[in-house]
């Protein structure tokens, strides 16, 4: 824009001494002047941003913490006491006296269990209702039966006990015992029962439930075996095979 106002003002200025010149008549003047303003400007402006802005932040933490802690205590202590002593007194006392008498002694010593149990005592009647102790039996070995006329195993395993006391009845109390205490047996069933089946062996009754209340009797037929010290040997709380009757009986007779 300059430039322009440049060139103006040139041309306004020669105008005028042209003008002037032409005012002079006397002089002849003849002048020409040209004037060539050739101005080429070129401005070439070439802003080029290249702005590249490149932020990678890569943050890798890794934190690997690995803590191993292995404790291993071992204690192992033996002791081993070994004490051995071993005390051996010999006493030799001979005693040679001028005495004629000879005293022989001799003493048996047998262990006996004492997880032994004593047969409880009881009181029964026999056939002729006579009262009997069961104590009183003691030095012979003992097969203490509870049975009643209405049970049917009672009836099941008499046969074996007739047989058994047939063959065992020298060596072997059998105290064959009515049950009175449950159902509806009485002295006069038992001893029906008792006769009509021909049996041999004694019975007895339990008139006043003390087998009942001493044995704990919770099921008949029961069968207690008694050994002649009047301690149990063994029982057998339900109906007894004829093999286990007479094995029982060959244990304490």
């Amino acid at each position: 824009m300059k430039k322009i106002l440049l060139i103006l003002l040139i041309l306004l200025t020669l105008c005028l001494f042209l003008a002037s010149c032409n005012n002079t008549p006397s002089d002849t003047d003849t002048s020409i002047d040209t004037i060539t303003d050739t101005s080429t400007d070129t401005d070439t402006n070439t802003d080029t941003d290249t702005s590249t802005d490149t932020n990678t932040e890569t943050d890798t933490n890794t934190d690997t913490n690995t803590n191993t802690n292995t404790e291993t205590d071992t204690n192992a202590d033996t002791n081993t006491d070994t004490d051995t002593e071993t005390d051996t007194d010999t006493d030799t006392n001979t005693d040679t006296s001028t005495d004629t008498e000879a005293d022989t002694d001799t003493d048996t010593d047998t262990d006996v269990d004492d997880n032994r149990v004593q047969a409880p005592n009881i009181t029964i009647l026999d056939y002729n209702f006579n009262e009997v102790a069961l104590d009183s039996l003691k030095g012979k070995p003992i097969v203490l039966n509870f049975w009643a006329s209405w049970c049917p195993p009672c009836k099941a395993e008499m046969p074996d006990f007739e047989e058994a006391y047939q063959l065992y009845g020298d060596e072997v109390l059998f105290v064959m015992v009515s049950h009175l205490a449950w159902g509806n047996d009485t002295v006069e069933r038992a001893k029906a029962f008792y006769e009509q089946s021909g049996y041999t062996f004694p019975v007895y009754f339990d008139a006043k439930s003390e087998g009942y209340e001493k044995y704990g009797i919770n099921g008949i037929p029961q069968t207690f075996f008694i050994d002649k010290d009047g301690y149990i040997q063994s029982y057998v709380p339900h109906m007894i095979t004829k093999d286990e009757l007479f094995r029982a009986i060959e244990e304490i007779k």
